[in-house]
């Protein structure tokens, strides 16, 4: 069905809004069928239209098919009451004047399932796209949404794929996830000068809104005035993978900035995996985590704390937080071409417990390589990290102290103490003496004390593990 059949002119003056209309309406013919509408090249003028279930609305493409609101308060295509198979596809929404609160993009307050939308460009809108309603099912691909006043896409979560979707240049965040159950795969899409965060997964009612089975993959964030990535919702099962976040916290030009993190975990998270991903050139931290159990596999996180020199850290675990590991990542000042920014690769603040933090390249921070508040837990373990405590001699070594005295780990980590020479005559651990030794290798926990007696002093040599 064409809707120049009906009466539509696509000349960019006439309302087509009753022609487009009555082309939706006489598509609908059976509970089981499914209907196109055809949008040939034209600027089609509107006030507002209302779509069906089962009714595909298909332009020529987005280049030379525009959709047009004329007012500033409607918009421009409602999806009412229960519907399942929508299809829109190859269209530009856009709006011939300013938008104001309720000029939305695309709108639905409805349940649902079966939603895909292709091949658009949604520009000069409220909210690009708000889906408010329980929609299950629903495809969001090779589109871009911009310069539209608050988010660019709003939606509650149910089962729901973005792919190859840009949203840039929005007033508020580029991508909102605000309430919902869960099941949420966003792959290869992007998110850039928004002044509201990247993508931001949160709740209104943290008591309620659990959304879970999220998988975000392949995203490339940057230059958003907010979080790179907020994961603020009563969530599980999150993972963030293969993805790269810059500029958090930033406008393009630098000329306004928040201390964001790239991304930024709030307590209300559990089963959170961090894989592989770039954070870099943030404002504040690269990542802080105030979840429990959060697990951090590989990737790059340096050069952070951009513009507020050694004040913020690669990684920051937060108080109270429990069972954090960290392992393979570079959190460092990872090629000598640039200067060092961060303060530290990890900080750890008081409370934090039962971490683990390994086979990490800590190295070339403006402060340090750890931080580690005086109050941190004594449960938790950093070994094998570069510019702490790498496999092999730690260096500067301590000195050997007088015959007699206690001397603990502070290292945080998992030491072996290889002690020889001199004339020992009794070695204890945790002050206990050890049977017959008076030289050979001590394994030592962070904090755990070791203490030899001697006429004459001894060799020691610390390692980390």
């Amino acid at each position: 069905m064409d809707v120049k059949q009906f009466g539509a002119k696509g000349d960019g003056v006439t309302n087509d809004t009753a022609a487009i209309q009555a082309a939706l309406n006489a598509a609908v013919v059976s509970p089981t069928e499914i209907r196109s509408v055809y949008f040939p090249a034209g600027k089609y003028m509107v006030t507002g239209l209302v779509n069906n279930s089962r009714v595909a609305m298909v332009g020529s493409d987005p280049q030379n098919t525009a959709l047009i609101g004329m007012d500033a308060t409607t918009p421009i295509i409602t999806y009412n009451n229960d519907l399942s198979q929508v299809l829109l596809r190859n269209i530009t929404i856009d709006r011939s004047v300013p938008a104001t609160a309720g000029g939305y993009g695309i709108y639905s307050a409805a349940s649902g399932m079966g939603f895909h939308f292709e091949n658009l460009y949604i520009r000069n809108q409220d909210i690009g796209l708000l889906l408010e309603g329980n929609i299950a099912g629903a495809w969001f691909v090779d589109s871009m949404v911009m310069d539209n006043v608050r988010d660019g896409v709003r939606v509650a979560i149910s089962n729901m794929t973005f792919s190859n979707v840009y949203s840039m240049n929005n007033g508020g965040s580029g991508f909102y996830f605000y309430r919902g159950t869960g099941g949420l795969y966003m792959t290869k899409c992007e998110s850039f000068n928004n002044g509201g965060h990247g993508v931001w997964i949160g709740a209104l009612d943290k008591q309620t809104d659990h959304i879970y089975d999220v998988l975000l993959e392949q995203l490339s964030i940057g230059t958003n005035l907010g979080y790179g990535i907020l994961l603020d919702s009563n969530g599980a099962n999150i993972c963030i993978s293969d993805s790269f976040i810059e500029y958090a916290g930033s406008n393009p030009s630098q000329t306004a900035l928040n201390n964001r993190e790239g991304i930024y975990i709030t307590p209300y998270n559990q089963k959170v995996d961090i894989n592989n991903c770039i954070v870099v050139w943030n404002a504040g931290s690269g990542m802080t985590i105030l979840a429990d159990g959060v697990k951090v596999n590989g990737g790059i996180y340096a050069l952070n704390s951009l513009l507020y020199a050694g004040t913020y850290a690669g990684i920051v675990v937060g108080e109270n937080v429990k069972r954090t590991i960290i392992r393979g990542v570079s959190s460092c000042r990872y090629t000598q071409d640039l200067a060092a920014t961060q303060g530290y690769g990890i900080k750890l603040l008081a409370g934090a417990d039962e971490y683990l933090v390994a086979d990490s390249d800590l190295k070339n921070n403006l402060t340090g390589a750890v931080y580690l508040d005086t109050a941190v837990g004594k449960k938790g373990k950093i070994k094998d990290c570069m510019g702490f405590n790498p496999i092999g001699a730690i260096s500067p070594q301590p000195a050997v102290p007088a015959s007699g005295v206690v001397f603990a780990n502070s290292y945080s980590a998992t030491c072996q103490v290889l002690i020889h020479g001199g004339g020992v005559t009794w070695i204890g651990k945790n002050g206990q003496g050890i049977a017959g030794m008076q030289s050979g290798t001590i394994t030592l926990e962070p904090n755990e004390t070791i203490q030899i007696n001697y006429t004459s002093v001894p060799y020691w040599t610390w390692f980390g593990m």
